[in-house]
């Protein structure tokens, strides 16, 4: 292959949307990757440094192309929170359904592709925040793309409106405290916010103090400090302990416990698995979290069965009411053997972005008769079902769930049955 041209100018036009939100063309057979630019556009870039074929440019000046969208923050372009405000929403939704078929074609699968549910703007629950310098000079907001620079947001479209009004107080909070924390969690609950630092230095008593008053004040129902070194979370000040209550459940979640982006989404994806269970007596699901698809399996009237590795999240779905059972375990190390997958009727995955392989070769060669899939990752999940189908699963149909707005992340469901 010719050698990738480094520096200098060029006139490239956009073929296609990648899957991070770049624009990509190909220039003396490179591929160039234009951020911000869309398919059918014509740009004069300043190419830059080259990687395995492939050079990332600066756009300098763009002509033709489509209808774009005006973007819905002040901050993009800058913060790298977002990727795709600049894309039509109808053109957005179907690069993220192209992006699901396409992985799974590379693995050999078709499949029914289809946006399933689309979350609107102000609708994210949870957010992290990075925390940069200190005193008046003290930023927090989210890194540029590709570089650690740090921009201050006021504003952010695709968050509750609770989350953003944190901003400012959480700012000057922050400003006074000697040991500022190296990042923010955000969470929105029914009892209000829950705010959590991680990272930095442990903080102080004059610090402990700060922030205990500075919870008071803004009526933060848990504010909590993690250790990330030790993998641990202190709660400092807890006014109402954060409920997730569903027909079938309620738990009380531990500080960073893993929910759904979005409470819609999260609606969406317990409708999509309780279909999926109807009618089926028993489920076994993997990956668990807080219980928030054991709700929806137990809403369809399933025993449910939870596996989990974080011991929090496990301790506190133990707690869950009605109680149900659950183990602490590492599915990565020690996937599901024969005998416990005997007897099971469905299984539910939920695992993080790298996927679930070694879950998915043990359901590949036993007979579970149903796997319902939710997934955050197409690359990994096309592996995943590639190898379900090769066991003797059927996949018909994956809907894309649309919740993180302007985002390069994809969520997804998809149910595989065996014939």
């Amino acid at each position: 292959s010719k050698e990738a041209p480094r520096g200098g100018e060029a006139e490239v036009v956009v073929e296609a949307l990648g899957d991070e939100g770049d624009g990509l063309a190909r220039h003396r057979g490179a591929r160039v990757v234009v951020p911000g630019a869309l398919p059918g556009e014509r740009h004069r870039v300043r190419l830059a440094g080259a990687q395995g074929g492939t050079v990332r440019a600066t756009s300098l000046e763009r002509h033709g192309g489509g209808e774009r969208a005006p973007p819905a923050c002040r901050h993009f372009g800058r913060c790298g929170g977002c990727a795709t405000q600049h894309v039509p929403a109808d053109a957005e939704a179907a690069w993220r359904v192209e992006r699901v078929r396409r992985a799974l074609a590379r693995r050999g699968l078709e499949a029914d592709v289809v946006l399933g549910h689309r979350s609107p703007l102000g609708a994210r629950r949870r957010v992290r925040l990075v925390v940069a310098g200190g005193g008046a000079g003290l930023r927090l907001g989210y890194r540029e793309r590709r570089s650690h620079r740090v921009v201050d947001v006021a504003v952010c479209p695709i968050a509750r409106p609770e989350l953003v009004a944190a901003f400012a107080p959480l700012r000057r909070l922050l400003a006074e405290l000697a040991a500022p924390p190296a990042e923010i969690a955000l969470t929105a609950f029914a009892e209000g916010l829950e705010v959590v630092l991680l990272g930095g230095e442990p903080p102080g008593l004059a610090d402990r103090e700060r922030l205990a008053a500075w919870a008071e004040a803004h009526d933060v129902a848990r504010l909590a400090v993690a250790d990330t070194a030790a993998g641990s979370v202190e709660p400092l000040a807890v006014r109402r302990p954060p409920v997730l209550s569903w027909p079938a459940l309620v738990v009380a979640p531990p500080p960073l416990a893993f929910l759904q982006a979005t409470a819609d989404a999260e609606a969406f994806l317990q409708r999509a698995v309780a279909a999926a269970v109807a009618g089926v007596p028993r489920v076994l699901d993997l990956f668990a979290g807080v219980g928030t698809l054991s709700a929806a399996a137990r809403d369809a009237g399933a025993r449910v069965d939870a596996v989990e590795r974080d011991p929090a999240a496990a301790a506190a779905l133990a707690g869950a009411r009605p109680a149900l059972a659950v183990a602490v375990r590492d599915l990565e190390r020690r996937p599901p053997t024969a005998p416990e997958l005997a007897g099971v009727d469905a299984v539910i995955l939920d695992p993080p972005r790298r996927g679930a392989a070694p879950v998915a070769e043990a359901l590949a060669a036993n007979r579970v008769p149903r796997v319902v899939h939710v997934a955050c990752s197409p690359v990994s999940f096309a592996r995943d079902a590639a190898t379900l189908v090769a066991g003797g699963y059927r996949l018909d149909r994956v809907d894309v769930v649309d919740q993180f707005r302007f985002s390069p992340a994809v969520e997804l469901v998809a149910v595989f049955a065996r014939d």
